[in-house]
């Protein structure tokens, strides 16, 4: 073997680590993602005899506090990581979750401990985007689903070592009333238990900002005059399904609503026929096509969930000369009177 083939063979084991050691730091980084977003589980008495919560609240804060924004945030994190250095998002997010979750131990009521659990959904929902698209970057087909495997490994043992850990951090602080913390004053053991295990997430933070470098991409496609075809955030949405606004067509609508307020107040539902015509498809033929939707709404009558509703939207789009498509779309909103 000459010196040029072993200069090879010392790049590419030392590319093979490389990529294995960035797969490690994300099951690390996922494992604590689960050991913070567990943490909360585990002092449910203390934290709801301090900040007087009552069952409701605690399972709102353990539940939808967390996950709607994680879920939620997950598709404008993604469309980050398609366009910006992913190690830099992982980097933020995980910054910004274990901030997050030591900010849990100062709060005082039930809604600085809402914002909190929001902001760790918000950080933790920035890793797997980044994550999966940077392992198909840095692996071949052959070897990706064992590197996924590997970073799945950390949803399991975060949910267990979060038991264990936080169960040993509260058991070490079993007995103590008062902790006395520079600049923070006295804090209770619950609080100091957030602090013990979110803050140690920095550090896998700082790593990954320092060590990683964002793969180069592959199999983007290029457009016409070479660059990456992008497609708009827009186009994933779709906000307005087809559109039925092109040139010279005509189109008619057809809706009925119902408001089930008198069985399940804040429900109601819609159901809308689209048919538009006497426009041209690519090809020059005349075309037609036409959209059904049914739509279900449900907004939220508790007090503390004012302005919260839930969407429904299935669409079913059919046309004479082109794709025909379905889809199953749903929706959070908020809405905010001033």
């Amino acid at each position: 073997m000459n010196q040029s083939n072993i200069a090879v063979e010392r790049t590419q084991k030392k590319s093979n680590a490389y990529a294995w050691y960035v797969v490690t730091l994300c099951m690390l980084a996922y494992i604590f993602s689960f050991i913070d977003r567990q943490i909360l589980a585990l002092m449910i008495e203390p934290i709801k005899a301090d900040l007087q919560l009552s069952d409701t609240q605690f399972s709102l804060l353990h539940g939808l506090a967390f996950s709607l924004f994680y879920a939620v945030m997950g598709l404008p994190l993604a469309y980050i990581a398609d366009r910006f250095s992913r190690p830099k998002l992982i980097s933020i997010g995980i910054i910004v979750w274990s901030l997050a979750t030591a900010t849990c131990g100062l709060s005082k009521n039930f809604i600085q401990l809402f914002l909190s659990r929001m902001a760790v959904g918000v950080g933790e929902a920035a890793l797997s985007p980044a994550a999966y698209s940077m392992f198909s970057d840095m692996f071949s087909k052959d070897k990706l689903g064992r590197a996924v495997g590997i970073y799945s490994i950390g949803a399991f043992l975060g949910g267990g070592i979060a038991f264990l850990v936080g169960g040993y951090v509260i058991n070490l602080l079993k007995g103590v009333t008062l902790i006395e913390v520079p600049l923070l004053g006295a804090l209770k053991a619950w609080q100091i238990a957030f602090f013990v295990v979110g803050l140690p997430g920095i550090i896998i933070g700082l790593l990954f900002i320092l060590t990683v470098k964002d793969p180069a991409r592959k199999g983007q496609q290029l457009n016409q005059n070479g660059k990456v075809d992008q497609v708009k955030f827009s186009q994933c949405l779709n906000w307005n399904a087809t559109g039925f606004f092109k040139e010279d067509e005509k189109s008619y609508h057809v809706m009925y609503g119902y408001d089930f307020k008198d069985y399940v107040p804040g429900l109601n539902a819609m159901v809308k026929y689209v048919y538009g015509h006497d426009f041209k498809a690519a090809n020059g033929e005349k075309n037609h096509e036409t959209e059904s939707n049914v739509i279900l709404n449900y907004a939220f009558q508790q007090p503390f969930l004012k302005g919260v509703a839930l969407q429904y939207i299935r669409i079913d789009y059919n046309v004479k000369h082109g794709n025909d498509f379905g889809e199953d779309r749903f929706f959070v909103n908020y809405t905010k009177k001033f």
